[in-house]
């Protein structure tokens, strides 16, 4: 069985990221515990804590780079009732060290794909084609072909969205799946990829209801 899929790519922004490079490793430094910033280098950005100070202590936190922070979950969560191991890397956007792509292929592995375009972190975005909508630098790759009324027609109502470099965000399209596509086609963003549902939206759990 052949998969087509979408990765998110954390890439270094340090010579060229053609995909016939030859695969770069990043440089990973020892990790070292890090400090909240005082002040943002940016005074019109506020730094908001990544993690509440009472749940710091069921973290590992390392920090690998200058604004590059790693986080790891492993233990049994109250809200799931259940044993979940999270991980997530933290990136200062602010910096021109790091950008942010999607990336498309029908048969790598995100492994493989993040090697070969020297990225320092990736995450498998989506798969089967014809129940997301897909845009990867400026082309879109799939707009949902699944007709009104099917199983998994509600894949497409959450979106991501990137320029390529720093402007990163969340678009909800809403319930109605035919209004949510005509939203993304007409959404300015260079990268964009809808294939799952908003779990959270503006503090409304709207994954309670998701499924209809």
């Amino acid at each position: 069985m052949l998969f087509l899929s979408v990765f998110f790519c954390l890439v270094v922004a340090c010579g060229s990221d053609g995909i016939n490079d030859d695969p770069k490793t990043p440089d990973v430094t020892e990790p070292v515990t890090p400090n909240e910033p005082d002040e943002p280098d940016n005074p019109s950005v506020v730094k908001v804590p990544t993690l509440q100070k009472n749940v710091q202590d069921e973290w590992k936190i390392d920090s690998i780079d200058d604004g590059f922070i790693y986080y790891n979950y492993e233990r049994y969560d109250d809200v799931s009732k259940a044993q979940q191991i999270v991980n997530v890397l933290e990136i200062d956007l602010l910096s021109n060290k790091y950008k942010v792509e999607f990336t498309y292929n029908n048969g790598d592995s995100l492994s493989t794909t993040a090697q070969v375009r020297g990225a320092i972190g990736g995450i498998n975005g989506g798969y089967e084609q014809e129940a997301i909508y897909i845009r990867i630098n400026g082309t879109n790759i799939s707009e949902v072909t699944l007709p009104e009324g099917h199983l998994r027609y509600w894949k497409h109502d959450g979106a991501l969205y990137s320029d390529g470099k720093s402007d990163i965000g969340i678009i909800y399209g809403g319930r109605n799946g035919k209004a949510a596509i005509d939203t993304y086609k007409q959404h300015s963003a260079k990268y964009l990829l809808a294939s799952a549902p908003t779990l959270i939206d503006d503090y409304n759990p709207l994954g309670e209801t998701f499924c209809w």
